[in-house]
Parts: structure tokens; sequence; C-alpha cells
């Protein structure tokens, strides 16, 4: 008797963790999703919130690791999610590191989304500050993840910095 091509999967030795793909061949079930020989015809999704830590996964109790979200990466040996620290971002799910801002950028909080959420930690360098042009802009540490910079004016000038005047009037 010749098996059925809905069958094929299930007469291969490797028929666990495996179906039928649109071309006709066996495949491995993608990541998220099992496949038991007799019990399935085809990969069966994990629980919400789930997934498995590779693809031809054979049984429901391998769906034993947790779907990390975007502004999160996986911690591999405690199974775990984590949110990317300041100065990274994760825009996708499912991964084990988090991407670097670029350089001289940073984030406000931990568990950012997306590289549009890195600002500049060098307004001045920008152009970003509202210091005088007689003034010179200093940037400062970032206090409470709110970045700062202070604008002082230049000698022979007086005001706030972002004000400032000649300390001598011209005649």
């Amino acid at each position: 008797m010749v098996p059925s091509e809905s069958m094929k999967c299930e007469h291969t030795n490797r028929g666990d963790g495996e179906q039928l793909s649109s071309s006709g061949s066996c495949q491995s079930c993608p990541s998220g999703s099992y496949r038991t020989r007799g019990e399935h015809k085809q990969c069966m999704q994990c629980p919400t919130g789930t997934t498995t830590e590779s693809v031809g996964a054979i049984r429901r109790e391998q769906c034993n690791t947790p779907l990390c979200k975007p502004g999160q990466f996986l911690v591999k040996e405690s199974k775990h999610c984590q949110f990317c620290p300041r100065g990274t971002f994760q825009d996708e799910e499912q991964h084990t590191t988090c991407k670097l801002c670029p350089v001289d950028h940073t984030t406000a909080a931990q568990g950012a989304t997306a590289e549009s959420q890195c600002y500049s930690t060098n307004q001045c360098a920008t152009g970003e500050d509202n210091c005088s042009w007689h003034a010179h802009c200093i940037d400062l540490p970032d206090d409470n993840d709110v970045p700062s910079f202070q604008c002082k004016c230049k000698p022979g000038f007086r005001g706030n910095g972002t004000y400032c005047q000649g300390q001598y009037p011209f005649y």
C-alpha cells in the first residue's frame, strides 16, 4: 500500500516535529510549534505567550520558553524575558540580544522598542540647545533620565546663557 501524501511524514523515521510542506516534502515544525507523530497531522501552535527553543519540537512540553516581545530579550540560561537596558532597543520579538543605539545616543528608560526612541546625549553638538550666540553650550551628565546642558555667557557678556548682552555698552 502506497502512503497518501498527507501521511508522507508519518512514514518517515523523522515524522515527529515535521509536517508536509506545500511542495510535498517534510519540513521541521517552525519555532513556536510542535507535532507529535500519530497525534497531529500538522504542527500545532504553542500556547499563547510561549515558544520553543528551536525548530522541530515534538511535544507541547517543549513550549517552555517565554515569548519575548519588542523591548525585551530572552535570557537563555534562566528562560525569562528581560527589558532592554538604557542605550539599547529591540524592535522584533524573540531575540537574545538588544540592538545598540547609535554612538552618543541613549534611551530615556529601559525597554525601548524602536531606534527612534534613542536620543542624542550631546545636544550641544547637534544644535538642540537654545543657547545665545554669545554663550557656550556645556553638556551635563544625564540626571533623572533627562538629557541636560547648560548655557554660559562668553567672557565680556552677561545673562542667563539663553540671553547674553555685552557688559560694556558700545558708544
